[in-house]
């Protein structure tokens, strides 16, 4: 079978030390290098793998799309320059919502519920009640008519706010602050954020951040930030009854500009957005509760980013995907592009081919 020049099955090892995690027999971490096995030897079908690798952009001469997937803790496709240092854009979110973690953990923060007004700013009497819980959860309100923890708005005045915030709290720029945070990852990379707060990395990067994610903060058999963090917070905070924000022009009285756009009065943040992780978490209004990709797993997680610049993680497949690519939005329920692409995903698994619960 030809399988062109602008992607590669991954079937020939690289020098790397792999740990296994214990109770996960089949599950290894990179060291300097990913591990590689074929599609295959993971109990994967190569041709649907790469019919879903078709369907997100991979091959595409008309894209600039690069990526890789990753199958129990071995890289086992991907297309592209694998050496592009991708702007991840809003899938750099979720990366701050880690490194508050580690802040936690190391005793600068006392929990995610600290005051953000406590490091410096001198917020309106609406916004003093302003913790980091909810710049994380975009219910902060700064910027926005509505008081924190009241409406749901997709807002990158906040997440300025968030991310100037914790610049505050490690002492440090945010790059130093992560590289020294993610060491343990062996980042390949020399620099995870460039200036303006963006993660800047290759899809393999990425990837580890990713898989640090999936195994609950477990890093080759270390766990590097509580457990309990994960199975707490890495899922849908915002809640499925929570208005969405009306605000569209950013009132930034702090002047600190924005991370990206203006705030979004996003109608699909309730019930599937938590510390800027992406869920599948029912519709709004669903009494039902029912997940609003249907065909994926409940716990499936995700991330956006302008361009394209998109991860997406099956934990109870032990799949994650990295990349610039064309998977489709949030809107829609069974029929939409991006619940057929993970079915194409899903339908590539051989029957013995399961993942772990």
């Amino acid at each position: 079978m030809s399988l062109g020049k602008a992607f590669l099955w991954i079937v020939m090892p690289a020098v790397t030390c792999s740990t296994v995690l214990a109770g996960q027999a089949d599950w290894v971490f990179p060291g300097k290098q990913w591990e590689t096995k074929s599609p295959a030897q993971v109990g994967l079908d190569p041709v649907k793998l790469e019919k879903f690798a078709k369907a997100i952009g991979a091959g595409d001469p008309n894209r600039n799309s690069c990526g890789c997937i990753i199958r129990n803790g071995y890289l086992v496709y991907s297309w592209g320059n694998q050496e592009d240092q991708v702007n991840w854009a809003s899938s750099s979110k979720p990366v701050f919502s880690t490194l508050l973690f580690f802040a936690i953990d190391s005793g600068k923060l006392k929990g995610v519920n600290d005051k953000v007004g406590d490091w410096g700013w001198k917020f309106s009497d609406k916004d003093k009640p302003i913790t980091f819980y909810h710049l994380a959860n975009n219910i902060s309100g700064y910027a926005c008519q509505e008081p924190p923890g009241e409406a749901f708005n997709y807002n990158d005045t906040a997440i300025q706010l968030y991310y100037l915030t914790l610049q505050k709290v490690f002492g440090k720029d945010i790059n130093s602050a992560a590289m020294e945070c993610f060491r343990p990852l062996q980042i390949e990379g020399k620099e995870l954020f460039n200036e303006k707060g963006r993660v800047v990395a290759t899809p393999r990067d990425y990837a580890r951040i990713c898989w640090l994610w999936v195994n609950r903060g477990n890093w080759n058999g270390k766990q590097l930030l509580p457990r309990e963090y994960f199975d707490k917070y890495m899922k849908p905070q915002v809640p499925v009854s929570l208005p969405v924000s009306v605000t569209t022009k950013a009132d930034d009285y702090l002047g600190i500009g924005s991370y990206g756009g203006k705030p979004k009065p996003f109608g699909e943040g309730p019930g599937k957005y938590g510390f800027n992780w992406w869920f599948n978490g029912p519709q709004k209004g669903d009494k039902e509760q029912r997940p609003f990709l249907g065909d994926a797993p409940a716990n499936t997680i995700l991330t956006f980013g302008s361009r394209g610049c998109n991860s997406m993680m099956l934990p109870n497949l032990g799949l994650v995907v990295t990349g610039r690519v064309r998977w489709g939005g949030l809107g829609g329920r069974g029929g939409s592009r991006l619940n057929e692409n993970i079915k194409l995903l899903i339908d590539s698994v051989l029957p013995s081919g399961d993942s772990h619960p």
